[in-house]
């Protein structure tokens, strides 16, 4: 979808409507810039680390470091994740590991300009917002009734 049609806004709304839902919840904004800095992905690693355990830092010296810390986390907690804007599928790969042993019930939201990447074998439900015209799409997948 292309830049400024809303994804990151309506992201945030879902994800503050509901991360009370949720033992745990990150909103990682901008992954796609972000990732391009130097050591970005750990940047990114730590700040959903913090997040996940509501402040308490941990130190990652390398991705392979924060993806298993990342893993440790998500699989004993229900938690809400947002990827704002990710481009590339190598990156969320990059910055979790494949084969993430997310907890029943968590919920993870993927932002992207890149149609390709909603392909991926992970993805279980795709949300097209230039085909919708309100947010009740989305909030189904948190079995609310809100629209």
């Amino acid at each position: 979808l292309m830049g400024g049609a809303g994804k990151t806004t309506i992201a945030k709304v879902v994800y503050n409507q509901n991360i009370s839902r949720f033992e745990g919840f990150s909103f990682l904004a901008q992954v796609r810039e972000t990732s391009q800095d130097c050591n970005g992905l750990v940047r990114l690693q730590r700040q959903l680390i913090s997040d996940l355990l509501k402040g308490k830092s941990h130190k990652i010296y390398n991705i392979d470091n924060g993806i298993n810390k990342i893993k440790e986390i998500v699989c004993c907690r229900r938690v809400l994740l947002v990827l704002d804007d990710v481009d590339e599928l190598e990156k969320i790969r990059k910055l979790m590991g494949t084969q993430i042993p997310f907890h029943p019930g968590s919920k993870i939201i993927i932002t992207s300009r890149n149609r390709c990447l909603l392909n991926a074998h992970f993805i279980s439900q795709m949300f097209d917002l230039e085909a919708s015209t309100s947010c009740g799409g989305l909030s189904q997948l948190f079995g609310s009734k809100r629209t």
